[in-house]
């Protein structure tokens, strides 16, 4: 079935994208796997679709299936947004002018489409989590799986993914004013703690009617935050040290 809805879960690493994807699906009227744009998708099926290549996220945006309804749902984070609305501009498939602009870009590669707004209010817990998930591998956890250790400290790399993660949410802010889109926000934060909430108010933006007698909408993956993330941020959030303190130092 072609999609005759589609919603586009705009985000910046991590910030729960994928806890809110897996409630979408469990809807079973929500769209069946968002997948994720990545410029160069690998044979593991980072895209959702297991396809390779550079035009991996085209295959599998072409193939993707919908949910009986005609629903589809994707996902795309700020800092692979560039490239692909470059890719999309320039795919055959969509038939679109060198100069199509990248509203009409997005509304010929999604039909009937619809911007979820994802951020996290907490940029830093948000950068520790993505140090951690960039040194660990770990960037989810399902239910019973156990976080890695964090790596050794690292105040300056913590810093620069802090600064990022609010660059990245200052272009979604600054693209969606350019183009006059209100997106339906949803708060990380407000979303651990009510997630069957959130389901309920996006398939309300959608006009999509959930199917009667849906259970409970329970996240599938477990929470990272761990005691070592109160334990980072607290390091984080202690005075560096000035040069002369350094220097009196005694040696260990």
């Amino acid at each position: 079935m072609p999609p005759r809805r589609s919603y586009l879960i705009c985000s910046v690493q991590p910030a729960g994208s994928w806890l809110l994807s897996y409630a979408l699906q469990d809807t079973g009227a929500l769209g069946i796997r968002p997948s994720t744009f990545t410029p160069v998708m690998s044979s593991s099926g980072a895209a959702g679709g297991g396809a390779t290549g550079e035009d991996a996220f085209l295959q599998v945006l072409g193939q993707e299936p919908v949910t009986a309804n005609g629903v589809r749902g994707s996902k795309m984070m700020w800092n692979y947004f560039a490239d692909a609305l470059a890719r999309l501009r320039a795919w055959p498939r969509l038939h679109l002018a060198s100069d199509a602009s990248d509203l009409d870009v997005l509304a010929a590669a999604f039909p009937g489409m619809r911007y979820i707004w994802l951020r996290r209010e907490d940029k830093l817990q948000q950068a520790i989590s993505w140090w951690r998930a960039s040194a660990t591998g770990q960037y989810s956890l399902a239910r019973g799986e156990e976080p890695a250790p964090p790596p050794p400290f690292d105040r300056q790399a913590i810093s620069r993914l802090a600064r990022y993660a609010q660059q990245c949410e200052s272009g979604w802010r600054e693209w969606f004013a350019a183009h006059s889109i209100a997106p339906c926000e949803v708060v990380y934060e407000q979303m651990t703690s009510g997630l069957a909430r959130v389901v309920g108010d996006l398939a309300a933006v959608l006009e999509v009617a959930l199917p009667p007698g849906l259970g409970q909408i329970r996240p599938r993956l477990r929470r990272q935050a761990d005691h070592h993330t109160g334990r980072l941020v607290e390091l984080f959030n202690r005075p560096s040290p000035s040069p002369r303190q350094i220097r009196q130092s005694p040696a260990c």
